[in-house]
């Protein structure tokens, strides 16, 4: 389980886990940032970075004495090979971190931000405009120009295979993939649902979540359904001038309808 990569690599001290000091020094994470990692550091004012994990460094002044990992959640879907982890550096950093297990657990992904204003009811409703009437309904519509309008260019869909490999498939392959997808080998036998009712029936937008520090990125898992998998997806959002993105995608799936196939 994650759970005990993290407490391998954690030590634990007043009821958090903590990391270790060689892990958070002002040096790159190349200890816990798998090689394939894409860290995106997003400032108050909107403005961004995105950076290989074997070259990030935290920003400076970060306490590591403070470093604590407050959620771990593992995906109850697929393979269970997908998780959300949400940590902080005192009240100085907020990360979220995506980790993936293929012959072991990895991150392949984190959102990293300093705290700023305290959130407030018009960030979920930027956050469900994003993912629920944007990526939710470009995803439907198989329309890959409307996905591109929320799917940063810096955003990647990562996955496990069948084989217990990590696949990256960068922004404009994935906008491909949803422009195309019922002409794909998976799913051109079951074109002929594409427009069936108890498809969109299984869309459903689980939660989002902050963290404990008011920073302009989020967590969100929803569900969204395409015979023969019903995925669930882990999508970390960003406020990038001033607007809601989608910055990375993790997915798990189950089979949907699979007994339909053409």
């Amino acid at each position: 389980m994650v759970r005990e990569w993290l407490g391998n690599t954690f030590h634990a001290r007043g009821g958090h886990v903590v990391a270790n000091r060689v892990l958070w020094a002002q040096k790159p994470l190349t200890i816990f940032l798998w090689q394939g990692c894409s860290v995106l550091h997003v400032e108050l004012d909107g403005s961004f970075r995105s950076t290989p994990g074997a070259e990030y460094v935290l920003p400076s002044g970060s306490s590591v004495d403070q470093a604590v990992v407050e959620t771990v959640r593992v995906l109850q879907a697929g393979g269970k090979n997908s998780a959300a982890v949400y940590a902080r550096i005192a009240g100085e950093v907020s990360l979220w971190l995506v980790f993936l297990k293929g012959e072991r657990w990895q991150c392949i992904s984190a959102a990293v931000s300093t705290p700023g204003e305290m959130t407030e009811p018009k960030d979920f409703d930027g956050i469900s405009g994003c993912v629920w009437q944007g990526y939710c309904r470009a995803n439907r519509a198989c329309d890959g120009k409307a996905m591109a309008e929320y799917f940063h260019d810096t955003c990647r869909l990562t996955f496990v295979d069948g084989t217990g490999s990590v696949v990256i498939i960068d922004s404009a392959q994935f906008c491909n993939m949803v422009q195309t997808r019922y002409t794909t080998p998976m799913h051109k036998d079951y074109a002929h649902l594409q427009h069936d009712p108890r498809i969109a029936s299984r869309d459903s937008l689980l939660s989002i979540d902050f963290g404990s520090l008011s920073a302009p990125v989020a967590m969100v898992v929803l569900t969204v359904a395409h015979p023969p998998c019903l995925w669930t997806d882990l999508l970390t959002v960003a406020k990038i001038q001033g607007k809601w993105w989608i910055v990375h995608k993790s997915s798990c799936k189950d089979p949907f309808l699979e007994e339909e196939k053409k």
